[in-house]
């Protein structure tokens, strides 16, 4: 199946047509709406767990006081693993990329929002 995408970077915003089996297009949907539900119901997503999951740990810490034997690394790994469907988004293969303009975004998807609305860089 071909999913397109619109990407910005320091090179500019472009648009690509990318070829993926449905199998890992279904995995990575169904990963995002997992992490939505989890996050909706506990209030963290495995992919930025709490920090007070990383003090619950096991083992000594190395130098720099981290540690991989900790709860919040451990669910961390699982969630990259679990966004990435696993390794599906390897699978896909990139047909092509277009370069566009903002003007183009703003006319054809109005509803991309940052950086494309004019707004400034959202802050955390």
């Amino acid at each position: 199946m071909n999913v397109w995408g619109l990407s910005h970077s320091k090179e500019g915003t472009s648009v690509s047509l990318e070829e993926v089996p449905l199998w890992a297009w279904l995995a990575q949907e169904a990963c995002e709406g997992f992490c939505a539900l989890t996050e909706k119901l506990t209030g963290f997503c495995f992919i930025s767990p709490p920090e007070w999951m990383f003090r619950l740990r096991w083992g000594r810490l190395d130098a720099d006081g981290y540690t991989a034997r900790s709860a919040g690394s451990v669910l961390w790994r699982f969630g990259q693993a679990l966004c990435g469907g696993f390794g599906a988004y390897r699978r896909q293969k990139t047909l092509t990329r277009l370069p566009v303009s903002y003007d183009w975004v703003r006319e054809h998807q109005p509803d991309a929002g940052w950086p494309w609305d004019g707004t400034e860089e959202p802050q955390e």
